[in-house]
């Protein structure tokens, strides 16, 4: 897997959770970009941290990322903060939200954009 852009992530979600992956993106940066004997491992070994897949699921935000050496608590706790967060913030806006269901399918939304999920999918 390779490394999944900020702006590649963006295209993944809605841009009511844009802020939480810059947030994390910001946290990613600074601590992948380290010592010279870091870049130069890097440039040896490959990425020491690497974000592989953004997406929504089950009505939250999901970050993964591998990594080379032990994990570090600053991105752990970034991601875990943003993937908390998109539970209660709407994915279209931003505005605060709830998990809804529509017929089995999850969406953290606000009352204005609850919408989506008057009509029934297809096949249903």
């Amino acid at each position: 897997m390779g490394h999944v852009t900020r702006e590649e992530a963006k295209a993944c979600v809605g841009k009511g959770w844009h802020k939480f992956l810059d947030d994390v993106y910001d946290v990613f940066d600074r601590v992948s970009g380290g010592t010279l004997a870091h870049k130069l491992a890097d440039l040896v070994l490959g990425p020491s941290y690497e974000i592989v897949q953004v997406k929504e699921k089950f009505g939250s935000l999901n970050i993964y990322f591998s990594q080379r050496s032990l994990t570090t608590t600053e991105l752990d706790t970034a991601i875990k903060k943003a993937e908390a967060a998109s539970m209660r913030t709407c994915e279209f806006c931003g505005a605060a939200g709830t998990l809804n269901d529509r017929y089995g399918w999850l969406k953290t939304t606000c009352s204005a954009h609850d919408k989506w999920r008057d009509d029934p999918p297809r096949g249903v």
